[in-house]
């Protein structure tokens, strides 16, 4: 394959011919699409693969986070015999000098 079918990614390789699918999944010769489509492809294939990191990273951000709280929880029963939050499962954490707070709806 050529420099260019794997810069754009989202190419098929189809009898040793790079070919791109089109909305419709119809197989289109990648001589025939524009460069400007390439181009537009290629951003959002870009776009997306950060995206797709971004959000698992929020996904581990979060079970680091609940994880945390969990034990931080635990010991406050343990501990002190007090819970956090209150029927509906809401619960709100800040600082002493209270400029930061998480808060978890449940």
């Amino acid at each position: 394959m050529n420099k260019e079918v794997e810069i754009l990614g989202g190419c098929e390789d189809v009898g040793g011919k790079p070919y791109m699918r089109d909305a419709k999944g119809s197989l289109v010769p990648l001589e025939l699409v524009k460069a400007a489509h390439k181009l537009e492809d290629d951003t959002v294939r870009t776009i997306m693969h950060h995206a797709v990191e971004l959000s698992d990273e929020i996904d581990r951000f979060r079970g680091h986070t609940m994880a945390d709280l969990g034990e931080f929880d635990a010991l406050l029963m343990q501990e002190y015999a007090l819970k956090k939050g209150g029927k509906k499962g809401n619960r709100t954490y800040q600082t002493f000098d209270g400029c930061q707070k998480v808060a978890v709806q449940g």
